[in-house]
């Protein structure tokens, strides 16, 4: 029986384009959110006001990753590898592990179309203008999926007039985390060469 390879995906092909090492620095940078994320627990108290730290760690750590990586697929394995790190860690409720797996797919979209639109992956990736994009679009995407789930799946009471002076912050924090990410990353690659 003979396989059909016209019929490649395009998921396959953006996996297959990332290498051991862009696996790897994916995750570190994961991890490395992790490990922010602690901060952000420790400001609990002034709930909901920590949670712009949470998106601006979280971008400052994909940025220096985009930075790096600089191929699709990386900001879905970024937020699929920082979940399960949260999964094994200290587990969460199948609702926001669901719906954080989605936040990065109209980003992922984006930079598909950007990187036709500019002539390929490596010339979108190294666009400040479309990471920045991404950012915002990323951090918006986060914010109303949390919110939504704080408000309706877990029911938290707190005034509801807080949701958007702490989402104008939380998107002004989400891609100034990104700006300085991808300084970051970039300092990085430098580095490396």
């Amino acid at each position: 029986m003979a396989t059909n390879t016209a019929k490649v995906g395009a998921a396959d092909r953006i996996f297959k384009s990332l290498t051991a090492v862009d696996l790897i620095t994916v995750v570190v940078f994961a991890a490395m959110f992790r490990i922010l994320f602690m901060v952000y627990k420790l400001a609990e108290i002034v709930f909901p006001w920590n949670h712009p730290a949470w998106y601006f760690f979280c971008l400052l750590c994909l940025g220096a990753a985009l930075a790096i990586v600089r191929k699709p697929g990386a900001i879905f394995l970024f937020t699929i590898a920082f979940l399960a790190i949260d999964f094994f860690f200290q587990g969460e409720i199948p609702a926001w592990w669901i719906c954080a797996a989605t936040v990065p797919l109209i980003p992922e979209a984006y930079m598909y179309f950007r990187a036709k639109q500019l002539g390929g992956s490596k010339a979108a990736f190294s666009d400040r203008n479309s990471l920045l994009t991404v950012g915002f679009i990323y951090t918006l995407l986060a914010y109303i999926s949390n919110i939504l789930l704080i408000i309706y799946a877990l029911q938290v009471p707190f005034p509801h007039w807080m949701v958007w002076p702490v989402g104008a912050l939380g998107l002004v924090l989400g891609v100034l985390g990104m700006w300085l990410g991808l300084g970051i990353g970039k300092k990085i690659t430098g580095l490396i060469g």
